[in-house]
């Protein structure tokens, strides 16, 4: 029941990346984090090029250096991060990842404010020492 009630099939890339999204800005980066709650992460294969293609629009179109879409599956305690942009490799690095694909996976990550948002700030803040 509560798979269902977190399926991510008949949302929209524009929904999905909406519904809870907040802007941070980073020294100079102004970075987009959308975050979406389910059970069920694979409803999203099937939309998954469409959403890449409509969070570059979003960067091109309103000037952002990043944007992420974390896919946060609230069973398995754990965050798909989809990301684009000029710092994707950077954030992958500050979560001791490799991006493939524009995305990783990061076990245990669930909360953009407690988890997500400090390693990004500190990976840009220092990125000559990365």
């Amino acid at each position: 029941m509560f798979k269902e009630g977190t399926s991510l099939t008949g949302k929209t890339p524009t929904e999905l990346i909406s519904e809870d999204f907040k802007i941070f800005t980073i020294d100079e980066d102004k970075i987009g984090i959308a975050q979406v709650y389910t059970m069920d992460p694979e409803s999203l294969k099937d939309m998954k090029s469409d959403l890449l293609s409509l969070m570059k629009d979003r960067i091109r179109n309103e000037g952002y250096s990043t944007f992420i879409v974390m896919l946060t599956d609230i069973f398995k305690q754990a965050s798909e991060m989809i990301v684009v942009g000029e710092n994707k490799d950077l954030i992958a690095k500050s979560f001791g990842k490799t991006i493939e694909n524009n995305s990783f996976y990061a076990k245990g990550v669930l909360s953009r404010k407690k988890q997500v948002v400090p390693p990004i700030m500190n990976a840009i803040t220092n990125i000559e020492e990365l």
